[in-house]
């Protein structure tokens, strides 16, 4: 496994949607473990980067376990999914947010809790998080509501000037 900041990544392999080097500002950590990509949101400064990505490859050879770990571990983890999960959403980016949306209620509440505070099946809403799920608009927010509740959170909307 090969860590690397984003920046200095070569991205010519990854799909375009997946690319976000900035988040927030910070930069993030990108490995290749095999044929999957990991990201770590929320990296520090230049100052706190060396920790950062050490912390990082410590999470992930701990891990394994997913983003259940990290969210057991780490709240603000759990608070970064949720508002990528949002801003991906906002951006266009549905099918990258259903996932991360997904992993984040297997972390927090799982699917059967979710279910019972959505009044949903907790098959259906298995299928409207999955890579091809079709969420409707009162069921987004219903999930976001209930992850919202679990993390104790709440989200703001800001815009931004569009980068051309």
């Amino acid at each position: 496994m090969s860590w690397q900041e984003a920046p200095t990544l070569n991205f010519s392999l990854c799909p375009t949607s997946w690319v976000h080097p900035w988040v927030h500002g910070r930069p993030i950590c990108l490995a290749k473990d095999g044929d999957r990509l990991i990201v770590l949101f929320g990296g520090g400064t230049k100052r706190g980067r060396q920790r950062d990505i050490d912390r990082a490859k410590a999470l992930h050879a701990e891990g394994k376990a997913g983003p259940r770990g990290s969210v057991e571990r780490d709240p603000a983890f759990a608070n970064a999914l949720l508002d990528e999960a949002a801003t991906l959403f906002l951006n266009g980016e549905a099918e990258t947010a259903r996932l991360i949306l997904r992993d984040l209620v297997n972390a927090t509440l799982g699917f059967e809790q979710l279910a019972e505070a959505t009044g949903k099946p907790s098959k259906s809403l298995h299928r409207r998080l999955s890579p091809k799920g079709n969420p409707s608009m009162d069921n987004l927010a219903a999930i976001f509501g209930a992850v919202r509740q679990r993390l104790g959170v709440g989200l703001e909307v800001h815009t931004v000037q569009a980068h051309a």
